[in-house]
């Protein structure tokens, strides 16, 4: 038996949907920061964002993670993936599934309809 079991949570995206490109994509590594040996790695549309590659678009503060896609994304939905590789080498992949929403469809607005009628 283990005394001290060491848990692990794994990383989540923040679901987002909005009418353009988003600006920031966000989420966590897991409940703890990552520690030393530990890498992380988000894929958006087909473009990896690392800790390893370490581009100026992609920050980790804490637990939290931030990244600022290099293309912009056209109308439709996006699956997002987050990886935290522990020293170890074991993979912790987010649960979550097509987390950014681009709905850039013209929308109508609510407008009262009113009809005026008349006798004859």
């Amino acid at each position: 038996a283990f005394s001290n079991p060491v848990v692990t949570y794994a990383p989540t995206i923040d679901f987002s949907t909005t009418t353009t490109s988003p600006s920031a994509i966000t989420g966590t590594v897991g409940n703890a920061p990552l520690a030393v040996g530990e890498t992380f790695k988000v894929t958006l549309n087909g473009v990896d964002y690392s800790t390893t590659l370490t581009p100026s678009n992609f920050t980790i503060t804490g637990n939290t993670w931030t990244l600022t896609p290099l293309t912009t994304l056209t109308s439709g939905i996006y699956e997002a993936k987050a990886v935290r590789t522990t020293s170890g080498g074991l993979a912790i992949p987010d649960q979550s599934i097509n987390e950014i929403v681009v709905n850039d469809s013209p929308y109508l607005n609510d407008t009262p309809l009113s009809i005026t009628v008349t006798e004859d």
